[in-house]
């Protein structure tokens, strides 16, 4: 139907597909489509029988394992097609409406993909990253492409040997656009990427890995107080798992630190080219002074050696769809601290006095040295 109507369909028919329950693997379907084949061959041989084992399975209301395997198999097929026809018609304005939506299935599928189609797939998103400097793609197709080769390259891919920095750079570029308030819906699906590129799999560049703190930190000083939140406690995690790499030096002062490399350059599009270790995260000193007490909170664990989290609880994800739905409401959460009154204190003490609990202790006056002046 989407080829038929040459790609001229809302995006809410592709979202469709995301619903389907597929969990069938290559493997199991080589295996289901040998069972099938021994199996034709025994109903030739014996076809009375065959007609009792239907009547059975009919009875019962069961579906056969194999039978499932195969539907599921034509589905991820017909669907993994149609969603490489969209990525292959880039050229036509009506595909690019559908090409986000192409895109977040392919990740969601992608670890059930052939190997044969993994190499063709990578191969267009590359295409698509390099394009994306001439064209201007925009950042939830960007981001879905990043997340789609992570996940490809995590399931069906993991005998290639491919460079992850095709794919790392469009991501520390596009970092940016967060702070703008119409994209910053997009921050559940970058730090999507972010896990799939920095914590799900090992990063060995200790000066890529400062180049993202860096870039996370800036982010966090010019976007929403939602967005800022999330990606503090994703940084958190990142000193959390790379105890070695020594993140640490990014909380120490410029003027301490001697680089060799050159001063640090936030423009440059390669993170290893942009000497972060050179300099400090001088954006947490103004974010101690945010209007969120949370933010405020988040930014001196930094400073505190030895504060852990506990991962299951303080994910990024679920923080930002909770202040998300506050900033909607325009709540902010206020911490009354009430203070007392100078004189509350001298209040409560007659009060005390009155019911009994303190005795009045009497003093006598000291000798006058001189009586006739009470005279």
């Amino acid at each position: 139907m989407v080829q038929q109507r040459n790609f001229r369909v809302k995006p809410k028919v592709l979202k469709t597909f995301l619903e389907l329950p597929l969990r069938v693997h290559y493997d199991e379907i080589i295996a289901a489509n040998l069972v099938a084949k021994q199996n034709k061959k025994k109903r030739k041989k014996d076809a009375e029988l065959n007609k009792i084992e239907d009547e059975m399975k009919e009875a019962k209301g069961t579906i056969d394992k194999i039978t499932l395997v195969q539907m599921q198999a034509d589905t991820l097929h017909s669907v993994t097609i149609t969603y490489f026809r969209i990525l292959k018609q880039q050229q036509q304005e009506h595909a690019n409406t559908l090409l986000p939506c192409a895109l977040k299935g392919l990740a969601k599928f992608s670890h059930l993909i052939r190997f044969e189609y993994v190499l063709d797939l990578l191969q267009l998103i590359k295409n698509l990253l390099v394009e994306d400097s001439s064209k201007d793609l925009s950042i939830e197709a960007t981001f879905n492409c990043v997340l789609t080769a992570f996940h490809t390259l995590k399931g069906p891919g993991k005998e290639l040997n491919v460079d992850v920095k095709e794919y790392i750079i469009p991501l520390y570029n596009k970092l940016y656009r967060l702070c703008n308030y119409s994209e910053s819906k997009h921050t559940p699906l970058a730090l999507q990427c972010l896990s799939a590129a920095l914590i799900k799999r090992r990063e060995f560049s200790i000066v890529r890995l400062f180049a993202f703190v860096k870039r996370l930190f800036t982010t966090c000083l010019v976007s929403q107080s939602s967005t800022s939140c999330s990606l503090l406690f994703f940084v958190r995690l990142l000193f959390m798992k790379y105890n070695s790499c020594q993140l640490e030096q990014l909380l120490e002062n410029e003027s301490d630190k001697v680089c060799s490399l050159g001063p640090f350059n936030p423009i440059v599009e390669d993170p290893e080219h942009s000497n972060p270790q050179s300099t400090s995260a001088w954006e947490l000193q103004l974010l101690r002074f945010h209007f969120q007490h949370i933010i405020k909170e988040q930014t001196k664990t930094f400073f505190v050696k030895q504060c852990h989290y506990d991962l299951k609880f303080d994910k990024p994800i679920s923080i930002y769809t909770d202040m998300a739905k506050r900033e909607e409401d325009v709540c902010i959460p206020f911490e009354f601290q009430k203070r007392k009154h100078p004189l509350q204190n001298l209040m409560e003490r007659d009060s005390r006095m009155r019911r009994g609990k303190i005795q009045a202790r009497f003093v006598r006056p000291r000798k006058a040295l001189n009586l006739k002046l009470f005279m």
